[in-house]
């Protein structure tokens, strides 16, 4: 036979411990040591995005490829109202064109910039502490300034403002070029 009064009394007990757990709010410590990412592949190879650094991410949408001086351009696609150029992450990581590119990225608020890519493993809660800034000789890229690490794998956090500001640059010489 089963003890009613037990049952009740740690019924109420498990549900105020329950209720304590959310009448706290997260310590500022706490929520400022932990980093949101997206595990991604790139020709490949692991690599992660900051979702700090993401206005969006959806499945790629349909693009219109033109002739750009830019081999990494992947094409312009149409996103909230505005026509938006599609850069390949891999290439721009010097690795050749992905076959399946799925995914993308957009950066920016008022001047979008869409960065596409094959393969999306996941959304990563991470530590500080998995995240650390490489030894200078192991950087393959200015684009790379940190590292995430797990017990499977290392994965390069791609500083994705970095790669804004770079298309930014690029796009002001051509047009430079152009007027001249």
């Amino acid at each position: 036979m089963i003890d009613t009064a037990f049952t009740i009394d740690k019924l109420a007990e498990m549900r105020t411990a329950f209720d304590q757990t959310y009448a706290i709010p997260p310590s500022i410590q706490s929520v400022g040591q932990i980093e949101d990412l997206l595990a991604i592949r790139l020709a490949g190879n692991p690599y992660a995005l900051r979702t700090a650094e993401i206005s969006a991410f959806a499945r790629i949408p349909k693009m219109v490829t033109v002739p750009s001086p830019s081999p990494e351009l992947e094409g312009l696609a149409g996103i909230r109202g505005a026509v938006v150029p599609i850069y390949s992450l891999a290439a721009l990581f010097g690795s050749d064109r992905e076959q399946q590119v799925r995914w993308c990225v957009w950066c920016g608020s008022e001047e979008l910039i869409g960065f596409a890519f094959g393969q999306f493993e996941g959304f990563v809660r991470a530590s500080r502490s998995q995240i650390y800034s490489p030894q200078q000789e192991d950087l393959t890229c200015e684009h790379i300034k940190s590292v995430f690490r797990t017990d499977e794998t290392v994965r390069p956090v791609v500083n994705l403002s970095s790669l804004v500001q770079l298309m930014k640059r690029r796009c002001t010489k051509i047009l430079d070029k152009e007027e001249q």
